[in-house]
């Protein structure tokens, strides 16, 4: 049995829905490209690193892709 979500709410119901199934399930969660993930607690090596690939990429002439990145996830 499968469950797909995109918006939140059907997310929601789809991991209700998976876990009242009895039996193996797969739920496909469809998110923005750009979608960080978050660790619980972040390290100074992962910010540093992070920091690091955005540098870089302003270097390599894809800001544009910064911008994006920062638009998908400070506006949720």
């Amino acid at each position: 049995m499968s469950f797909v979500g995109s918006v939140r709410r059907s997310v929601n119901r789809a991991i209700e829905a998976a876990l009242a199934h009895k039996g193996p399930v797969l739920v496909d969660v469809v998110s923005a490209r750009q979608e960080l993930a978050m660790p619980p607690k972040t390290t100074l090596d992962q910010a540093y690193h992070f920091g690091m690939f955005m540098m870089k990429a302003v270097l390599d002439g894809r800001a544009g892709q910064l911008i994006d990145l920062a638009k998908v996830n400070l506006t949720r």
